[in-house]
């Protein structure tokens, strides 16, 4: 049955995985603190989460959700520890491009955002901050403001949603 307003969304591994594989480990973590009362607990499990893999750091974050802490539980656990810097899996960014009404002015807004929580780490980001911040949305084009991020730190995962987002308004 093909219907526009119904589709399916599929990770890879389960979330806790994919997250995990996402490049997610410091946000995992940075939650074991909420999880472990002993150091040695926090150490073990922090030690098997830096090896960048399915098989050991994709283990531990699943064995982490379904032994330790519960799925649910887990989830919002992570949830307090995500920052502008966390990167979410490709197929919950397509479901939600799929369900959602974007447009370029959130879009728009996103990189202000993401502009504005960067200037900690990078200067160059105040460059664009200040430029969201002082020009008139109406000087320039939303595409030059996207082309200007992209100059500015091409591999921020914003670039992720905006090329999903492009695939759906084309069709």
């Amino acid at each position: 049955m093909d219907n526009k307003w119904v589709n399916a969304f599929y990770a890879d591994y389960t979330f806790e995985v994919d997250f995990f594989l996402s490049g997610n480990e410091e946000t995992i973590i940075q939650s074991l603190k909420n999880i472990y009362i002993q150091q040695a607990a926090i150490n073990t499990s922090m030690e098997k989460l830096k090896v960048l893999d399915t098989e050991t750091g994709g283990r531990e974050a699943l064995r982490l959700a379904d032994e330790v802490a519960g799925k649910g539980w887990f989830s919002l656990l992570l949830v307090e520890q995500l920052s502008y810097q966390s990167y979410i899996p490709t197929y919950i960014i397509e479901a939600i491009c799929f369900v959602s009404q974007l447009n370029e002015n959130h879009l728009r807004k996103i990189i202000k955002h993401r502009a504005e929580e960067g200037l900690f780490i990078d200067e160059k980001l105040s460059e664009l901050y200040t430029f969201l911040s002082d020009e008139p949305e109406e000087d320039y084009s939303f595409t030059e403001i996207v082309n200007y991020f992209y100059d500015l730190n091409k591999n921020d995962q914003f670039f992720q949603l905006y090329n999903v987002y492009t695939q759906y308004m084309e069709n």
